[in-house]
């Protein structure tokens, strides 16, 4: 009973990760729990045997519960980097915002600068994060996912001030 838990509550988790290395890791998890579940006819059983069987799969549930942290983790991992590459994307529009404005006679210009320079220095920041979070700790993998998303919100509120200076220096 407690092995077909197991088995569906990986099943269901398998539907969610993308990332292939976790997906092998827990295929291989429902292979164990499957193996010990098949190895274990318990007509034949005494108690203490159905014990050890149960005792067995729940010694194998704190190694699955990391893997499975660890496969979320990456996936967040994945979608922030999606974040920095259009950030470092949008880095080049706004070097052409900062040209087009030197050109005008726009009165923000030297402020528009200094806001693209922050912008680039916190989009820089979000991916020295995330490459600082390759270390298979959950805690600092968890801690550098939070630091490098703050930092493109930071960079994203930055954006919007250059909008907004933007438009004002056309006026």
């Amino acid at each position: 009973k407690t092995a077909d838990k197991v088995v569906a509550l990986l099943t269901d988790i398998k539907i969610k990760i993308t990332d292939s290395e976790t997906l092998a890791k827990i295929e291989a998890k429902i292979s164990e729990i499957n193996a010990i579940k098949e190895n274990s006819s318990l007509v034949n059983m005494t108690k203490e045997e159905i014990l050890a069987v149960k005792k067995q799969i729940q010694q194998a549930w704190p190694d699955i519960r990391k893997t499975v942290r660890l496969g979320i983790l990456k996936q967040a991992d994945a979608k922030i980097k999606a974040k920095i590459d259009s950030a470092k994307g949008l880095e080049a529009k706004l070097d052409a915002i900062v040209v087009k404005v030197k050109g005008s006679n726009s009165t923000k210009v030297a402020e528009i600068e200094s806001k693209v320079a922050e912008y680039k220095a916190k989009v820089a920041a979000a991916k020295t994060a995330i490459s600082e979070a390759t270390v298979e700790d959950e805690a600092v993998i968890k801690a550098k996912l939070e630091e490098a998303n703050n930092a493109l919100k930071e960079a994203n509120k930055i954006r919007e001030e250059i909008v907004k200076l933007v438009k004002e220096g056309k006026q």
